[in-house]
């Protein structure tokens, strides 16, 4: 590893953490040092070094320490763009060490913050040992004496969250819009490639990459924000980058909007290195995404039941039906049974009864058990579900009149039925977040919940319709409901939802996203009776096991099921023993995109020589096919099935990273274990 001298003066507390999937050169504590005008920020994979002047925060250099690759052209750049009268004066440079706690790692916490003649801007800098980015994240706060001409001056939309100057002319850039509102759409990322010209070019969305045409070390951003069409103060694009720069712009901040003297928290921005090219980039960002939310298995491994799906609604929730859920729950091997819309006394106006409402304003009476349906409250069915060990979720909107401005009381309710029922799973629903106003307080909300229940609380954050939280913003919270799809509209196909997850997956944790599977018998008159990817046509274990690298849902009333899709249950109770380990590995897609007609899968990377592997085949016309896997070609793979028994195999990776799989029948599936070993010397036959 590359040594570094560091500025004399005032050196910040330094902390040695441990997180993920790290090498020993990659443990290497985070570190701050800071000599009154020159600030670095570091671990063993990534040195960043910063110079504080009147002009603003300017990046010196930036340093991928595993392979010494150097990003030191100095910026002069003002912050403010041209105008140099409004300078940065009051530079105060803290920091703390926060231990590991139920959600986040240990970190090393830097804050940077300035006076401006209007406001205070706030950076806080975090750092993670092994992660290969450094996260920042803004705040500001409007003085009380402020004038608004001047604020209204400011290029606020189009701020730099990051600037970098680049080393050379010739770089080829990537970006990655990403979209929610999954109710409106099937379509949820979009990528973009453009090469670099003197004039600035622009890219919308959360993730960017640039790499140069020579050589494999190349720099990635993640815009920790809601989708672009979704965030606040919006500039119209979120990178901008030339043959001499790259910059991601728009905190999220319109300054006359925010109210004098209180802080408001902007958006982040991580900034990473990688070498290797694309699948690098893609376990680099990975690996910094595991450090946003810790993976405790007895709270965040799911196999969840929500009977939405079946389009009942609210319509049969009663002690008995709920009670026979559970016990047809328990049957399957699932884990977690969440009640939906209409446990509660105000019922919405998704409700199946005219008398529903309720979505926009609720009172606490509102968020009582429902007096008709469970005359007993909550009770009988908490501890119905506890003595079978089933974990009991509940369905939450909350008040968003006057922009949340009840978030208390709110998250108050909510903590008294985390109290009161034990329960620690919370659907959050009907969010819509146009202001910063909103945006503040639901964020205080969240926060709160999880703060005061010391991370015991799961939110499952709906992402179905709204101007909603995205795939990177606030996403420490829990996971993500992702979409509504049922048969009764024939808009539920299971390689849809596959294709969802394998898309998304490579930018985003499946393991925070759930994935549902439905009731196959239902609705069958529902589609072309000539569509070999109906639902009906679809064995059931595979279903579920498109959904197994994520957090699977199931999406139906288990009493409805037919005998012959409780056959699963062994498999739902095989995989239940190794969803911790499988969801505690790097997992990114392998194969072909899905369509239906595809070979395609998912790669869980535990630790360098092990690791799953799940292989689908949809209905793809040859019962054998070569599959790219996260292999490097010459080693040998020692593979273990887990389900269906097949046996064990031994093979060697082919030199384009491909191993062969053979599933005699289409919509079939096998989950492997693996283990590398040494280099091979010859192929042995399979």
């Amino acid at each position: 590893m590359q040594r570094h001298s560091f500025f004399p003066g005032h050196i910040l507390p330094c902390l040695a953490l441990a997180t993920g999937i790290l090498t020993a050169a990659e443990t290497t504590e985070p570190y701050a040092h800071w000599d009154g005008n020159s600030l670095v920020l570091g671990n063993g994979h990534v040195e960043r070094h910063y110079r504080l002047a009147a002009t603003g925060l300017h990046h010196v250099s930036l340093t991928d320490l595993t392979n010494g690759a150097h990003y030191n052209q100095p910026d002069d750049t003002p912050f403010w763009g041209n105008d140099q009268d409004y300078p940065a004066r009051n530079w105060r440079v803290s920091s703390r060490k926060l231990a590991a706690d139920a959600v986040r790692p240990a970190r090393l916490v830097i804050e940077v913050d300035c006076d401006y003649q209007d406001l205070t801007l706030k950076r806080e800098f975090e750092i993670v040992a092994g992660s290969p980015a450094i996260r920042q994240t803004w705040w500001v706060r409007v003085l009380p004496e402020a004038e608004p001409n001047r604020l209204t001056q400011l290029p606020h939309a189009t701020l730099p969250l990051d600037h970098i100057p680049l080393p050379t002319p010739h770089w080829r850039a990537h970006g990655v819009e990403f979209f929610d509102r999954t109710d409106h759409r099937d379509n949820l990322t979009r990528h973009e490639s453009r090469s670099a010209f003197n004039r600035a070019e622009i890219l919308r969305g959360n993730l960017f990459w640039i790499e140069p045409p020579v050589g494999a070390a190349g720099l990635f951003w993640l815009k920790e924000a809601p989708a672009a069409e979704s965030q606040l103060d919006h500039p119209g694009h979120d990178f901008e980058f030339s043959r001499q720069h790259a910059t991601v712009v728009g905190p999220g901040l319109a300054l006359t909007e925010l109210v004098p003297g209180k802080w408001y928290r902007g958006y982040g921005v991580a900034t990473g290195v990688y070498s290797g090219g694309y699948d690098a980039l893609r376990l680099a960002l990975r690996r910094y995404q595991k450090t946003l939310r810790r993976y405790l298995p007895e709270r965040d491994a799911m196999l969840m039941m929500n009977t939405w799906g079946d389009r009942n609604r609210d319509a049969r929730i009663s002690d008995a039906f709920l009670q026979a859920e559970v016990n047809a729950a328990t049957r399957l091997g699932l884990s977690h049974f969440q009640i939906d819309d209409g446990w509660q006394q105000g019922l919405s106006q998704n409700s199946a009864r005219r008398a529903g409402q309720k979505w926009e304003i609720w009172e606490d009476s509102d968020w009582k058990p429902h007096a008709e349906r469970l005359p007993n409250g909550l009770h009988p069915i908490s501890a119905y579900a506890a003595n079978r060990r089933m974990a009991l979720g509940l369905w939450f909107n909350p008040t968003r009149a006057d922009s949340y401005a009840t978030w208390q009381r709110d998250a108050a309710i909510v903590l008294d039925l985390h109290h009161s029922y034990g329960v620690r799973y919370f659907k959050i629903d009907g969010m819509e977040l146009p202001d910063k106003a909103a945006d503040d307080h639901f964020r205080r909300f969240c926060e709160h919940l999880i703060d005061q229940s010391a991370g015991n609380i799961v939110l499952h954050l709906d992402a179905t319709a709204g101007r909603r939280l995205g795939y990177h913003y606030l996403n420490h919270f829990g996971v993500t409901f992702l979409e509504n799809r049922y048969t009764d509209w024939g808009n539920y196909y299971p390689h849809s939802t596959l294709r969802n997850l394998w898309m998304l997956a490579h930018y985003v944790p499946p393991e925070r996203l759930q994935i549902e599977f439905l009731n196959l018998w239902r609705n069958a008159d529902a589609y072309s009776p000539n569509d070999p990817l109906a639902p009906a046509n679809i064995p059931f274990d595979y279903a579920f096991a498109l959904t197994m690298m994520a957090q699977p849902l199931a999406w139906f009333e288990a009493t409805g099921l037919p005998e012959e899709a409780f056959a699963i249950a062994p498999l739902v109770q095989r995989y239940r023993k190794l969803q911790p380990e499988i969801h505690s590995g790097l997992i990114l897609p392998i194969g072909q995109e899905p369509d239906g007609y595809q070979w395609t899968g998912f790669q869980s990377t535990v630790d360098d020589d092990h690791g799953f592997l799940l292989i689908l085949r949809e209905n793809h016309p040859e019962a054998e096919q070569s599959v790219r896997c996260l292999f490097p070609s010459g080693r040998t793979v020692e593979l273990e099935s887990i389900w269906p028994e097949a046996g064990n195999r031994t093979i060697i990776v082919g030199e384009d990273q491909t191993l062969d799989f053979s599933l005699p029948q289409p919509f079939s599936f096998q989950l492997w274990s693996y283990r590398l070993t040494q280099e091979a010397r010859r192929r042995p036959d399979r």
